[in-house]
């Protein structure tokens, strides 16, 4: 139900949510499958409203 909660707040655009299941993606946590194209957008979502651990996060992907 958190997730439910959760992927409801990325979706209306709150930053830490978008961050926080960008990890969840990433890692394929909290029950979510691994999925790093979803990871990515949601990082980068985050990393437009100035979250500094966002955008350290597309920048590694963007470097690689």
């Amino acid at each position: 139900a958190s997730i439910k909660w959760l992927q409801k707040a990325a979706d209306n655009g709150h930053p830490i949510a978008q961050e926080t299941l960008a990890t969840y993606y990433s890692l394929g946590a909290k029950g979510l499958p691994k999925d790093d194209k979803k990871a990515f957008d949601l990082y980068l979502a985050a990393a437009r409203q100035g979250l500094a651990h966002s955008q350290f996060s597309v920048g590694l992907v963007v470097v690689k």
